[in-house]
């Protein structure tokens, strides 16, 4: 459906004004997603490699839309954003909905620069450990952790965190998994081959930045037995709770259940015999 300038009305479909308003709403409705061991660029540049990672999402998130566009929303966005050169268009498209402010026709180049690069790491990464994990996590968290917001062992956490939740409703995660996670490697094992990003990352020190994330509700999380810690972005605590009672008390009702349709089976079975027995009997 088109508006009356004839202009789609689609998810793609670029408003008139930049506001910050407008750029602050689509940074709360949009996501960020990139391979768990691209937090691994950051060993060599910390603050950098943070940009590195938000430039090579404008790539991607853009590639993406891109392909789900009609021609018509193709042309409107050249029109709009003046760029011929079909790979800068969609590097721009991708950090317009993103709400990164300086994806511009002069800073183009080196966002798609800086995607390269780390698109080189991944592919090297993944060709060595096979198909890695994805983090997504909500555009204006990402933001504020590259402006300095987010102390960097807080976001490599809650990426951690996320990179293992994924799409699930919740699940259990360990500390030692997290720990490894922090540090862009999905398992043990692919984290002892290639060691921590920065060993000042401890695992004690991992521990209290999940507390510091725990506190500013960034994800709900309860233990059960004092052994098994479930984690959620989707639920608050109070249906997470509800959720492991459920989880946790789902084979004792199955058995309770059979239990008692045994003894009706038992009780069935025994009525019919004396039934059987009494009829014998009088004949």
């Amino acid at each position: 459906m088109a508006s009356p300038n004839g202009i789609p009305h689609s998810e793609h479909a670029m408003p008139s004004n930049g506001s910050a308003d407008v750029i602050e709403r689509r940074r709360k409705n949009a996501y960020f997603q990139f391979p768990l061991c691209s937090l691994r660029i950051l060993a060599n540049a910390p603050h950098v490699g943070l940009l590195y990672i938000v430039n090579y999402c404008c790539v991607e998130d853009g590639k993406r839309r891109w392909s789900r566009m009609s021609k018509e929303e193709q042309m409107e966005w050249n029109q709009r954003l003046q760029i011929r050169y079909e790979p800068d268009l969609k590097a721009a498209i991708g950090g317009w909905h993103l709400g990164v402010k300086n994806v511009t026709r002069s800073e183009i180049a080196h966002v798609r620069q800086q995607h390269h690069h780390l698109e080189l790491f991944v592919m090297d990464f993944q060709k060595g450990h096979g198909r890695d994990a994805l983090v997504r996590i909500r555009s204006d968290i990402m933001l504020d952790s590259s402006a300095g917001k987010l102390p960097l062992m807080d976001f490599c956490t809650l990426c951690g965190i996320y990179s293992k939740l994924g799409d699930k409703r919740f699940t259990r995660i360990t500390r030692l998994e997290i720990y490894t996670r922090v540090h862009g490697c999905r398992s043990s094992a692919i984290f002892k081959s290639e060691g921590p990003i920065d060993s000042a990352w401890t695992f004690y020190r991992v521990i209290a930045a999940i507390d510091r994330l725990r506190q500013r509700d960034f994800f709900a999380r309860v233990t059960f037995g004092k052994r098994q810690t479930f984690y959620s972005h989707r639920l608050d605590p109070k249906v997470l709770r509800s959720d492991i009672i459920e989880l946790k008390t789902k084979h004792a009702k199955k058995i309770q259940e059979q239990r008692i349709l045994d003894a009706e089976m038992t009780k069935e079975i025994r009525r019919l015999r004396t039934q059987s027995d009494s009829t014998s009997t009088s004949l």
